[in-house]
């Protein structure tokens, strides 16, 4: 006899005497697949073999009382207790394994149904349900509402139980489904007064109490969700308001800085017009003008924008259409061309709105009433009561604003 066969014969003996022939290290899952192919009293017999003991980890000693309370249940028997089921419980609710968690709280209401604990049955089973919708396993659906359905069918609570029975069916196998027709048609029939004599109130009760609590849970979820969304919400309607101040009142930092730059520009460009004329100074106006057309049209869109409109409007054009923005445009445009006489307007009136600026702006450009009329398409009586409205706000008498003109 070579040694590799010694080897193996003491191997054999060894695990024949450790436990008494059967293989310890049969996988769990392979006794979960054969309870799941109905051969129970196969699964029960190998299961009992294991040393519960033996397992180590927490995930595994869970699974095995889950296995075992439900080879035990098939075959026919009940468990002394359940203990094994409560400890698989109290694990799979710590991992959130919602599928196993069902299968554990239906086993466990067997447990109470063959026990004939009719209340405490129910009460386990719709824990079950409440799990069971979360997942996609048809298999234990199908047990899960068979099973509420016949606890009200013992209870006498036949409506609840035949629509229970029908959810039932709609999970049960398809070569099952015709015979649990017949089934249900055999087992919910009862007369009014039999039904009558037999409902158990405390089932109903406690299953419309069950369903009472999960949905003011669920409209509690629903109210805190919808609170926390409107928080979200308006913190990012906040950070969004800010961040619009924020890119205003830089986008307004860099206009100024820009407006004062051309200002500086213009002034250079006067002072050295009323030197003496040369080719030097030529050549420097030049230069200052090209720095200013770069300013407007490259760097500051606004007053690109600006600019056009205040062209137009020296062109005999007129304000229709304009928006508010139109307007604050041209006096940002005008600001960078004229400076003083945009402070003197400030200075001056204090005007409140954009439109009564430009409406300032215009006569300080020179033009008449009947400019200003065609312009902004107002009448005689408007340029009056404006007039009138910016003098009352700068908490003086009315009186004639810069130069009337035409008063026509």
């Amino acid at each position: 006899m070579t040694r590799k066969n010694i080897l193996w014969i003491l191997a054999l003996v060894s695990m024949l005497i450790s436990c008494d022939g059967w293989p310890t290290s049969l996988p769990l899952e392979k006794i979960e697949s054969w309870l799941a192919e109905g051969r129970n009293d196969h699964a029960y017999y190998y299961i009992s073999k294991y040393d519960a003991a033996s397992f180590q980890k927490e995930q595994d000693r869970a699974y095995y009382n889950l296995l075992m309370t439900r080879a035990t249940i098939e075959r026919g028997l009940n468990p002394s207790s359940d203990s094994l089921i409560n400890e698989a419980i109290r694990y799979y609710k710590l991992t959130g394994n919602t599928e196993r968690l069902a299968c554990c709280y239906y086993y466990k209401g067997e447990y109470y149904v063959n026990l004939k604990e009719w209340p405490r049955a129910i009460e386990i089973m719709k824990r079950a349900e409440e799990q069971v919708v979360q997942t996609d396993n048809r298999w234990l659906k199908y047990k899960i509402y068979d099973a509420i359905g016949r606890i009200n069918q013992q209870c006498g609570n036949y409506r609840l139980g035949v629509e229970y029975a029908q959810k039932a069916k709609e999970y049960a196998s398809p070569r099952y489904r015709w015979e649990y027709s017949d089934y249900i048609d055999d087992t919910y029939k009862e007369s009014p007064k039999q039904t009558k004599e037999r409902v158990d109130h405390t089932v109903l009760e406690l299953q419309w109490q069950f369903d009472e609590q999960k949905a003011q849970e669920a409209h509690r979820q629903h109210l805190i969700w919808a609170a926390v969304a409107l928080v979200f919400l308006l913190f990012i309607i906040i950070l969004l308001i800010l961040y619009i101040h924020y890119r205003r009142a830089k986008e307004r930092l860099v206009l100024t800085e820009q407006q004062m730059q051309i200002s500086n520009y213009l002034n250079e460009i006067a002072q050295l017009r009323s030197q003496r004329t040369d080719s030097d100074t030529t050549q420097q106006i030049e230069e200052l003008n090209s720095k200013i057309r770069e300013l407007v049209e490259q760097k500051s869109p606004r007053l690109v924008k600006g600019k056009l409109l205040y062209d137009e409007i020296k062109k005999s054009g007129t304000t229709s259409g304009w928006s508010n923005d139109d307007y604050r445009c041209f006096i940002d445009y005008y600001k960078a061309i004229d400076f003083t006489a945009y402070s003197r307007i400030l200075k001056k009136y204090q005007p409140k709105t954009a439109h009564n600026t430009f409406f300032l702006i215009l006569y300080e450009m020179g033009m008449e009433d009947k400019d200003v009329r065609r312009i902004m398409g107002i009448t005689q009586e408007a340029i009056r009561s404006t007039r009138y409205r910016i003098l009352q706000s700068k908490g003086k008498s009315p009186k004639k604003l810069l130069r009337n003109g035409d008063n026509s």
